[in-house]
């Protein structure tokens, strides 16, 4: 049995620990990893991909991970779930919403440590700190009132609420079937416009390239905007 333990009993600390730092973002992993090396001592190395991350874990093997994301399903879980099921890693996310059955696969084996900070909560450096900290003594660090926040969020609209305004016309254009160039034109955008918005739209679902190869992405997006609707409706 997990032991789920509280803010106040958490003892700050990562000096010497390796922490590997996956972020959807480059930029913001390597802020988060120097700023893990400057306030806590911790050996932090930042990658944007999966397949990155696991050369590290194998290669140099951390003690503990953390996830820096917004949206994680069904899809965006597999690589990161498949790593910790070949090597035994601790993990923390930095998320705004994740799937019911995302979450049971990146719990991983029995003993396999887990932790969650919620962006939206507009955490600290302290707290992922603190949330490191639990991991890598083997703990499972996650207050039951957040999870149920993240998972019903999850649940509501798979992350659209993430988009902006022209970015949901776009998506709702890309589930109707069409292509980039049709969707600038009917949007008075230029295409290439249209591609950032698209590209914008990927990451905030969940579905970067780096993460899913054989996945086809814009039939996913559509799918997630399509159950969406269905569901207003």
């Amino acid at each position: 049995m997990r032991k789920v333990h509280t803010e106040a009993e958490a003892d700050d600390g990562l000096h010497g620990v390796r922490v590997l730092v996956l972020a959807d973002l480059r930029f913001e992993g390597e802020a988060i990893a120097g700023l893990l090396a400057s306030r806590a001592g911790a050996d932090a190395h930042c990658v944007d991909s999966a397949v990155r991350a696991r050369r590290l874990v194998h290669g140099e093997r951390p003690t503990v991970m953390l996830w820096s994301t917004h949206n994680v399903g069904r899809h965006s879980v597999a690589p990161v779930a498949a790593l910790r099921a070949s090597v035994k890693l601790g993990l923390v996310m930095l998320v705004d919403r994740i799937a019911r059955d995302a979450l049971t696969e990146l719990l991983g084996p029995e003993g396999q440590s887990f932790g969650v900070v919620r962006r939206g909560a507009g955490p600290t450096a302290n707290d992922i700190v603190r949330a490191l900290d639990e991991v890598n003594r083997g703990r499972f660090s996650l207050d039951p009132a957040i999870l149920d926040v993240l998972l019903d969020q999850s649940n509501g609209d798979g992350g659209l609420s993430e988009l902006t305004g022209a970015e949901r016309e776009v998506a709702e254009l890309v589930a109707a079937g069409f292509r980039n160039a049709t969707i600038g034109e009917r949007l008075c955008k230029s295409e290439r416009t249209v591609e950032k918005h698209v590209s914008n739209i990927f990451v905030k679902l969940g579905l970067r390239p780096e993460c899913h190869p054989d996945l086809d992405r814009r039939v996913t997006a559509a799918r997630i905007v399509l159950a969406e609707r269905a569901r207003r409706w």
